[in-house]
């Protein structure tokens, strides 16, 4: 697994939980030089965009479903907190 790979994996493993990712240096000694952790932090660049857009679409689809009267505000709340973005109608995170 190389080290972008490995980036997003981390990532991954902590979606719902958007408003605790950091972009920190890695602490292996893997890293020789600046091009490197370049390319690791390009990775841990993307991997946070993605996560952004697919918690955007999350709130958006979520919107459109109560909008259209198909869940209820209850509902709602719930399926934003499944996703780990309640805390971003109800001021507080369900975590």
């Amino acid at each position: 697994m190389n080290k972008v790979n490995l980036a997003c994996s981390k990532l991954k493993n902590n979606w719902g939980k958007m408003n605790h990712i950091t972009i920190s240096k890695p602490k292996q000694a893997a890293i020789e030089s600046s091009s490197d952790f370049i390319t690791f932090l390009l990775g841990q660049i993307r991997c946070a965009e993605l996560l952004a857009r697919i918690g955007a679409n999350e709130l958006r689809a979520t919107a459109v479903a109560l909008a259209g009267g198909l869940i209820g505000a209850e509902d709602a709340i719930a399926m934003l907190g499944e996703a780990g973005l309640d805390f971003i109608v109800t001021g507080a995170s369900s975590e």
